[in-house]
């Protein structure tokens, strides 16, 4: 059977209504200027997210350890602080063959957890409890899929290297990789993984009948 054109009406969006929706979520990108300008002034001493940074440096070490063996890196100091990670192989460039990273506040993911919280709190029509409970799950991914980051660097790395052994170039891949997702993908991830959660809550629909509630009060 079809639908009524009165049925189909109501289910439509008006364009004030579009326009309502679109004033309300106009106000996260405010607060995610804010909390950029926030988390850039909290971050410009270097290292100001020292226990997070050296917490994943030695997850990072002991992983790349377990997967690649105990000979593939090593953890040290870097300003004072163990977030220091050389990787070692034959076909490495230098003398020694070592590659040496570390951990820095930009690396600990903070920056992303942040993003992401922002975004989910400031979406309407969910409760606290529910934004605080996506809020924790999905820092808890974005902890994990930044450690699955950095563990990458090592096979990257050797695979390029084993191709053009002991030359400078070789770890242009590895390099490019860190670009890439620092830029670009993890960007990608968190307004993947906000656009499938706020489906799941209900998306737009959830947003207007919290609207039309604040407007009946």
């Amino acid at each position: 059977m079809g639908e009524s054109a009165s049925s189909k009406v109501s289910d439509d969006m008006s364009w004030g209504e579009v326009a309502q929706l679109g004033l309300r979520y106009g106000k996260i990108p405010l607060a995610l200027l804010a909390v950029e300008a926030l988390y850039w002034f909290i971050t410009q001493p270097s290292d100001t997210l020292a226990l997070i940074q050296v917490t994943e440096a030695y997850i990072w070490n002991e992983v790349t350890q377990l997967m690649f063996g105990e000979g593939a890196s090593t953890l040290s100091a870097h300003n004072g602080w163990m977030t220091r990670i050389d990787f070692y192989h034959e076909s490495f460039p230098y003398l020694d063959n070592r590659v040496g990273l570390y951990v820095s506040d930009e690396c600990a993911g903070v920056h992303e957890m942040i993003f992401l919280s922002t975004l989910v709190l400031m979406t309407d029509g969910v409760t606290q409890r529910e934004k605080f409970k996506a809020v924790a799950v999905m820092c808890a991914i974005v902890y994990v899929l930044n450690i699955v980051r950095l563990v990458a660097f090592y096979p990257i790395a050797v695979e390029d290297c084993l191709a053009n052994p002991n030359q400078p170039d070789c770890l242009n891949g590895m390099w490019n990789y860190h670009t890439f997702v620092y830029q670009w993908g993890f960007l990608i991830v968190l307004l993947l993984m906000w656009l499938v959660w706020f489906k799941f809550i209900g998306g737009a629909s959830s947003t207007m009948k919290a609207s039309q509630e604040e407007k009946e009060q």
